[in-house]
């Protein structure tokens, strides 16, 4: 039987889905949940990685009856450049500031598509790092540098 055959989209959904709250609920049960009262800083994360692993469990199962729809080939352009995206974000974050970081994630994330546009992705880049500033650095007043110590 050929593998593609065997996983359905739904499936391999769901367990991504599974994998993802997994993570979240190890990482989240280092820091103290608290009660529904009282809320420690991880109870938002772990109910939101149980729910997240609820939802994939639900699926996967969903995905064993009822009509398959076949696995037929992975976009690895899209998984390369949206992980490395984040991850690249993530290490420019402090040193090159949220102005840079927020730009070059989005210009970057952009290349997952397969109908990428360089013009399209650099205005969603400008439109996306002045929101960002404007909402996260201006409005709610949180800690990002727009300019980090490598441009200071």
């Amino acid at each position: 039987m050929e593998f593609s055959r065997v996983l359905s989209k739904d499936l391999v959904a769901g367990l991504v889905f599974v994998t993802i709250g997994l993570g979240f609920l190890w990482g989240g049960l280092d820091y103290r949940v608290g009660t529904v009262s009282e809320m420690g800083p991880g109870f938002f994360p772990v109910l939101l990685a149980i729910l997240l692993i609820a939802l994939g469990a639900v699926v996967a199962l969903k995905s064993l009856t009822g009509v398959r729809e076949s696995l037929e080939s992975v976009n690895l352009r899209g998984i390369v450049f949206v992980i490395g995206a984040t991850a690249l974000f993530g290490i420019l974050i402090r040193p090159a500031g949220m102005l840079i970081a927020v730009f070059v994630l989005t210009a970057l994330g952009a290349f997952a598509s397969m109908q990428f546009r360089a013009r399209n992705a650099v205005l969603l880049a400008v439109g996306l790092t002045v929101f960002c500033l404007v909402i996260f650095n201006w409005g709610l007043g949180m800690p990002f540098p727009v300019l980090g110590y490598w441009l200071q």
